[in-house]
């Protein structure tokens, strides 16, 4: 008897050992998330019906690039990958990466970090999927299906608006 006594208070330290490990780990890392060193953006929307899309913005020092990935509206839906990663489109992109950046920010977006939200009810509905990397090599990583974390309204609305201008940029150079 004695020695399951030992035993129960071995395994205790040994999970609160775990347990506190853990906590400070996520805690140090949060410390390294912070707005001002976002280099990466990917955001995917998925939906059951409707437009589904997905858009990455990274930044290396000065330069921009974009990939927008999405079923064209104004063209039979057919899939496009868009790619801009030319001096045309900086300023742009630039442009695109400072208001996601900012709405990050408004609705406290680094405290998503690995959420991971799903509604096993719902039969079909729409998800998303996010990763913010960092210049230090630290990545945020959220997703859900049918559930999303506070303020996620906000946000989604933002790259739905976004896509809608890429989508109008990108037939406005095809003219």
């Amino acid at each position: 008897m004695k020695h399951l006594y030992i035993a129960i208070a071995f395994m205790s330290i040994v999970a609160m050992f775990i347990f506190l490990r853990k906590d400070s780990f996520k805690e140090k890392k949060q410390k390294v998330m912070e707005i001002s060193e976002i280099n990466g953006i990917y955001y995917k929307y998925n939906a059951a019906r409707g437009l589904s899309y997905s858009i990455e913005i990274k930044k290396e020092e000065s330069n921009y690039f974009l990939n927008a990935k999405f079923d064209d509206p104004e063209n039979s839906y057919k899939p496009t990958d868009l790619i801009w990663e030319s001096e045309e489109y900086a300023q742009t992109i630039k442009m695109f990466f400072d208001r996601i950046i900012a709405v990050f920010d408004n609705n406290d977006v680094l405290s998503w970090d690995g959420f991971d939200g799903h509604d096993p009810r719902a039969l079909d509905g729409w998800g998303f999927d996010l990763r913010i990397d960092f210049g230090n090599g630290s990545q945020l990583i959220a997703k859900g299906e049918n559930s999303f974390p506070k303020e996620y309204s906000e946000v989604r609305k933002e790259f739905y608006d976004l896509i809608n201008e890429i989508i109008r940029i990108y037939h406005d150079s095809e003219k």
